[in-house]
């Protein structure tokens, strides 16, 4: 979440440290959706990036659990059950894919 007078970049930086423990971690915006060109909801900036290792220390306070999937698993629980994500996700999911098709192999 985004708080008052923060931009999303910070924002992105405060949650990975606050949740998850991550300092210093390279990211890349990838996509900026505004629901006033898009068919997004909400004001949404997608980033990516790369991480070695499973995440084994995080707020158990504000994340329950950690569920790691392949493309090809979300894929298929789209296909089995649509109405379990929102269309936000979906949107974002789908550029998120393009990118990766576009940019396969390349981690910069």
């Amino acid at each position: 979440m985004v708080d008052s007078k923060e931009d999303y970049e910070t924002a992105m930086y405060r949650e990975l440290k606050e949740e998850l423990f991550i300092d210093n971690m390279s990211l890349k915006e990838i996509a900026y959706l505004n629901p006033y060109k898009n068919e997004s909801e909400l004001f949404i900036k997608l980033y990516i990036g790369y991480i070695d290792s499973e995440i084994i220390n995080y707020d158990k306070d504000g994340i329950s659990q950690i569920y790691y999937f392949t493309v090809n698993e979300i894929d298929n629980l789209l296909k089995e059950n649509p109405k379990q994500f929102k269309d936000n996700f979906k949107f974002s999911y789908n550029i998120l894919k393009e990118y990766l098709r576009v940019n396969k192999g390349n981690q910069n």
